[in-house]
């Protein structure tokens, strides 16, 4: 799609789609339910949805219909679409429609600013501020002596024996988790990831335009009736330079696209780090079938594994970042890690050096990690994947070690990232780097 063909596009938040350079073909009589929540804006102040249901929380919360409607906005399934992304990024001006009502995006997005992924973090850190305290000082106050002159005009012994009186500060505070748990909802909290992935489009920084990585990981949050799609649809939006040419034919499969996108990032971006972090952060139906080096950009992202991990490397102060490490154990910086992109094949060479293998005995330290020790007196954290006889290695490229399973004949699976305690003390390896084959 060319930036320059689009005038504006109208978006019928009822429909699956947008429709660009045209109008709205049917007008739903119901009233609406998706753009409702903008007459609750008001009209001086902040026009920020995070500001309006905060201060809601001091005063019951939102009403039911707004944050109902608001829901209903996010859950559109217009937003889901792959190809809409393009459509609605390249589209100098977009305006939303429901019924008689609409809006432009400008005004939508001001309200939607910061984005809705953020705004729990934004409240829970609101509670525990000076401002909300010394709010919740004086309202208490006035309770109490609102309760107090009512027991004497009642004349009441004990004020409100036999009820429960929630303090100000527990009433906000009831308001503020129910909204949470309303916003965090796994529906809506995926539909708010798929939001924030179009506002983050509209909003690129210049040094993100036509990054395919950006956009792959923006893919995610999609969906596409075809799988080759969840590539094809975005690659419109990349550099020129990965010279990328669709093709839909039956011999091409969903297989064979994502993998040549994988080998892309890792020949025009020089990134393997990111190819084995996507791959490594969510796969399913379609992952089964790809090549283990290569992301299933066809499911959302699953970080948890990977955040436990990040957290034991954190606080380790005696144990090297795996950035760290993995350079120190690279000898030269070469490109060897570099295949041909015209190469079809569904292998990546790499280049790295073993550092250590397995032993048995490992120790669960969580549902997702496991620890081993070595008999020179490593420590690692792996992903509960891991089994003795893996091999953990450092790979040109990649921040993180790494754990791959040997298939034979120079042939790696990659398993996932690892945590290593104690390399700085000890030297492991004393293998040469080498060439090997990710499959």
């Amino acid at each position: 799609m060319k930036k320059e063909r689009l005038r504006r596009t109208w978006v019928s938040i009822r429909n699956h789609e947008g429709s660009g350079n045209h109008g709205v073909h049917h007008r739903p009589k119901k009233k609406n339910t998706g753009l409702g929540w903008l007459t609750e804006v008001p009209h001086q102040g902040s026009t920020r949805l995070v500001d309006v249901f905060w201060k809601d929380c001091y005063n019951g919360g939102p009403r039911t219909e707004t944050l109902a409607s608001f829901v209903a906005f996010l859950r559109s399934p217009w937003w889901t679409r792959s190809w809409v992304y393009q459509e609605f990024v390249c589209s100098p001006k977009v305006h939303f429609v429901f019924g008689d009502d609409g809006a432009p995006w400008e005004k939508i997005s001001a309200c939607l600013t910061p984005g809705p992924g953020s705004w729990c973090d934004v409240w829970k850190s609101r509670l525990t501020s000076k401002d909300h305290q010394d709010i919740v000082r004086a309202k208490d106050e006035q309770f109490d002596q609102q309760r107090a002159q009512q027991s004497a005009q009642e004349g009441e012994e004990e004020p409100g024996r036999g009820t429960i009186i929630l303090s100000f500060e527990e009433e906000v505070e009831k308001e503020v988790d129910s909204l949470i748990k309303k916003l965090t909802a796994p529906d809506v909290e995926k539909s708010i990831r798929t939001v924030a992935a179009m506002m983050n489009g509209r909003s690129k920084h210049d040094s993100q335009v036509g990054d395919l990585r950006v956009l792959l990981r923006h893919a995610r949050n999609f969906q596409a009736s075809d799988t080759r799609d969840k590539i094809y649809a975005f690659v419109g939006l990349a550099r020129d330079d990965y010279g990328f040419k669709p093709s839909y034919s039956h011999e091409n499969t969903a297989v064979d696209v994502h993998s040549d996108a994988a080998r892309r990032i890792v020949e025009i971006d020089r990134d393997l780090n990111y190819v084995l972090e996507q791959a490594f952060v969510g796969r399913r139906d379609l992952g089964y079938f790809l090549p283990s080096w290569v992301p299933d950009w066809n499911c959302s992202e699953d970080r948890d594994i990977l955040l436990e991990l990040q957290n034991h490397t954190d606080g380790a102060s005696e144990s090297p970042r795996a950035s760290d490490t993995a350079s120190s154990l690279v000898i030269e910086k070469q490109d060897l890690h570099l295949q041909e992109i015209e190469d079809k094949g569904l292998s990546l060479r790499v280049t790295g050096r073993r550092v250590v293998t397995l032993a048995r005995g490992s120790r669960e330290i969580s549902p997702n990690l496991q620890q081993f020790e070595t008999d020179s007196g490593l420590v690692i954290y792996a992903p509960s994947t891991a089994r003795p006889k893996d091999e953990i290695w450092s790979l040109s490229g990649c921040e993180w070690l790494v754990f791959l399973r040997d298939e034979g004949k120079n042939k790696y699976c990659f398993g996932g990232f690892v945590v290593v305690y104690g390399l700085e003390e000890k030297s492991t390896s004393e293998e040469a780097a080498r060439e090997i084959f990710l499959i």
